[in-house]
Formats: C-alpha cells, sequence, structure tokens
C-alpha cells in the first residue's frame, strides 16, 4: 500500500468456511471479523502518523456464502462491502439463466430462485444490520453463455448442452464483444427483456445450436441504478473494466453511463 501509493486495501477471501477453491474451516466466519478489525485497527495507527484517510473495503458474495459472514459486525470496521453480485448462474449448470437477475422470475426452475437475485441478496445486507451507506452493488462487465440451447422461451431457462465459445475462454464474453455482435448481426443475436427480473439476455438460434448470453446492458444497468438510489446504497462497481467499451465517450459504455445516471439526483 505503501509503495504504490494506494488509500488503502480491499480483502477478496473466497470464501470463509468454503466454497472456493481452497477448503475452508468453520471457524473462519470469525477469523474474517478478527482480520478486519485487526487491519482496521492498524490503519487507524496509521493514520495518526500521517494524516491521512485509509479506506478498507471488503469484496463480498451474494449467494448462500452469505451465511459465512457476520455481515453486520464485519461492517463496524471496514468502509464498505463491495458485494459481488453476478454469478448467481453460469455455464457449469446445464439450464441457460440469468447471471445477476435483479429480481426473481417466478418462472425460474432454480430451487434457490427466490434467493439468488440481486434484491435478495442486498436486503440480507440490510437486515443484518449494515448500514445503506456501506453496500457498493457489483454489476458484471462481461457475458455468461451457453450453447446447445433450445430455441423454447428464446432459450431462457432451456437445457444446454454446453459453455457457448467466449472472448478469452468458453462460457464467457467481454460486454464489449457481446455489444460489438450485436451491432454486427441484429438479426441473428436477437435481444429480449426479462421485465420480471428487470434483466435483457440475447439469443442466437443459427450459431452453436443456439447460444444464449445474459449481460448487462444499458437497460438493465438503469434498472440497477434506480434500485440502488431507491435502497439509498454507496454506489456501483463493476467486475472488470477492461470488458466495457474502450472508447468512455461512446453512448454504450456501461462505465459511463453508471456514472451519468448516479451523478443525476
Amino acid at each position: 500500500m505503501h509503495q504504490y501509493g494506494f488509500d488503502g486495501i480491499d480483502i477478496d477471501w473466497e470464501y470463509p468456511c468454503g466454497g472456493g477453491l481452497a477448503k475452508g474451516r468453520p471457524e473462519d466466519k470469525q477469523n474474517l471479523t478478527f482480520m478486519v478489525e485487526e487491519i482496521r485497527t492498524q490503519l487507524n495507527e496509521l493514520e495518526k502518523k500521517t494524516g491521512q484517510k485509509y479506506f478498507l473495503t471488503l469484496a463480498s458474495p451474494a449467494g448462500d456464502q452469505l451465511n459465512h459472514y457476520e455481515l453486520g459486525e464485519v461492517a463496524k470496521f471496514i468502509d464498505w462491502y463491495n458485494v459481488m453480485a453476478y454469478d448467481f448462474h453460469g455455464a457449469w449448470e446445464k439450464t441457460a439463466n440469468h447471471q445477476a437477475p435483479l429480481y426473481q422470475n417466478t418462472s425460474d426452475p432454480y430451487p434457490l430462485a427466490d434467493r439468488y437475485n440481486v434484491a435478495y441478496a442486498v436486503q440480507s445486507y440490510l437486515n443484518a444490520g449494515v448500514p445503506s451507506t456501506k453496500i457498493v452493488l457489483g454489476l458484471p462487465l462481461y457475458s455468461r453463455a451457453w450453447s446447445g440451447v433450445e430455441t423454447h422461451g428464446n432459450g431462457l431457462f432451456q437445457i444446454s448442452s454446453n459453455a457457448a465459445s467466449g472472448t478469452w475462454e468458453n462460457g464467457i464474453l467481454d460486454y464489449a464483444d457481446l455489444y460489438q455482435r450485436i451491432q454486427a448481426e441484429p438479426n441473428k443475436y436477437i435481444l429480449f427483456w426479462d421485465d420480471e427480473a428487470k434483466v435483457s439476455w440475447v439469443f442466437n438460434p443459427y450459431v452453436e445450436n443456439g447460444a444464449f448470453y445474459t449481460y448487462e446492458d444499458l437497460k438493465t444497468l438503469q434498472e440497477k441504478l434506480n434500485f440502488i438510489k431507491e435502497k439509498q446504497l454507496r454506489g456501483a462497481m463493476f467486475w472488470e473494466i477492461s470488458g466495457d467499451i474502450r472508447d468512455a465517450s461512446h453512448p454504450h459504455s456501461l462505465i459511463q453511463a453508471a456514472y451519468r445516471g448516479l451523478k443525476e439526483n
């Protein structure tokens, strides 16, 4: 932090008690709280010496991993949570679905559909005693994609056979990549809207035996910006910046649109 002149530390522990790449331990639920308390204590001491404010933030989950965090207790020591409110679904599953629905679609066959949505996740933080001003909503700058998807329902909630080809790896496309495909072939990369979940998706019945793409566009983004304002959250963050259209002045740059939208009252 000193060497590179950073103004704080963001912790990304995926995940206490397990569920990530490494096997967890039950006591890590408390260990996370102890860790952020210790780092905050040391940052406070450093602030007294330098007169500079140092931030402490936490990249945190939006799914079942929420149960492995002392959300209210941790909130006492951090400046805000960066809530990773995406990857609810992806090509590791065989059913094409929204990766970051704002609300539940009541037709969603997924057993945890009532919990696997942005609104439920944010409400879980609030119910745990986390102030709304300590919640930053994470938004994806990439699409998750399936191939071999049946055409019924324009691919939504349909069985797939595999991950669709991606920008860097199968199953994942940069937002900018998918946007360019839609612009180049709008009659093939067809855009749809889920008015219950308040998110867009794209279905192409002509490639890879039917390809389904879940992603954020300007319409989806606006719904989430409205939600941020309604819930009086601290703001928004993206994972990750290189997925956006590289021209910040482009009318479909999601980062620019979020910046403008959050500045408006």
